[in-house]
């Protein structure tokens, strides 16, 4: 089953606190990637109840990614806040389906970014950001792109998201203004099946003339990989005509069947070095460069 992206609810506020809404269609075992950004440092973050942080950071902004497995019942919608005044922030919520049900999430995190330049676009690379996928099937990448404009003058724009090796197709999901117009939080997917070290990944940010502040998470999602052998049981049936006997007497049955079942075998995908004890496996995955 192919790991696929499904639908995201945003929502960027200047308070303490933000509410985003459960995306549309969240069922049992969906999984959950949200977002969380505000315009400040080093406040005390409450996440709402059952999500796992999985990556923070920034300077003098700070964004974080959290995951949640989807219950049999979820709420309405989800809070987070921080302690002390009001800030302007943003949170996200993209929900995704297909992914593997043991370790479905790597994720790694820039160094914060300085993008300068005059006015006009400017591409600007994130160092340290790499992922590894030991999965040649269907991997989703989902890059989340803070940027803090150096000034009020107007807010920075992203496009133009790439990595370095195996560039796939990028699909910009969404790109929230927030506070005074001089911050946007955007998020873009793309379906990457290679093997291969993503290599760095970087984007395009329209500036205006002070610049602006990058910081930048990227998730790899991994599929759900189903080996199944099928029929779990195999079931062999022989047939035997009774034997004649002299004298007009009668054999009941006339004929003899015998049936016999054998467990299916055992499979193991060398690729992965998965053993199929029970007739079902998921590949795992090693992100062997996770910075």
């Amino acid at each position: 089953m192919a790991v696929t992206f499904q639908s995201v609810q945003t929502a960027g506020i200047t308070s303490n606190s933000v509410v985003v809404t459960k995306p549309t269609s969240t069922a049992e075992g969906d999984l959950l990637v949200a977002s969380f950004w505000y315009k400040d440092s080093g406040r005390m973050v409450t996440p709402p109840s059952g999500w796992i942080l999985e990556e923070s950071g920034g300077s003098n902004q700070e964004g974080a990614v959290y995951t949640k497995t989807a219950g049999v019942s979820e709420p309405a919608n989800y809070t987070w806040s921080v302690d002390g005044a009001s800030v302007a922030m943003d949170g996200s919520i993209t929900r995704i389906t297909g992914q593997a049900s043991t370790s479905p999430v790597y994720v790694t995190t820039s160094d914060t970014a300085d993008v300068t330049g005059s006015t006009g676009s400017l591409t600007y690379t994130y160092t340290g950001m790499a992922l590894t996928p030991a999965n040649s099937t269907s991997n989703l990448l989902l890059f989340f792109n803070f940027l803090k404009s150096s000034s009020t003058v107007g807010s920075p724009s992203a496009s133009g998201y790439a990595i370095e090796n195996d560039d796939p197709t990028w699909t910009e999901r969404f790109e929230d203004t927030i506070g005074a117009a001089d911050n946007i939080v955007a998020m873009a997917t793309a379906v990457r099946s290679e093997q291969t070290s993503t290599g760095v990944f970087s984007a395009t940010s329209t500036l205006h003339s002070n610049g602006a502040v990058g910081f930048a998470v990227a998730v790899l999602v991994v599929e759900d990989v189903n080996i199944t052998v099928s029929p779990a049981v195999i079931e062999a049936t022989a047939t035997i005509n009774a034997p004649a006997v002299a004298g007009g007497a009668n054999v009941t049955p006339a004929v003899i069947e015998a049936i016999a079942t054998i467990q299916a075998p055992t499979v193991t995908t060398e690729d992965s070095k998965i053993t199929n004890m029970d007739k079902n496996s998921v590949s795992s995955i090693t992100n062997l460069d996770k910075s």
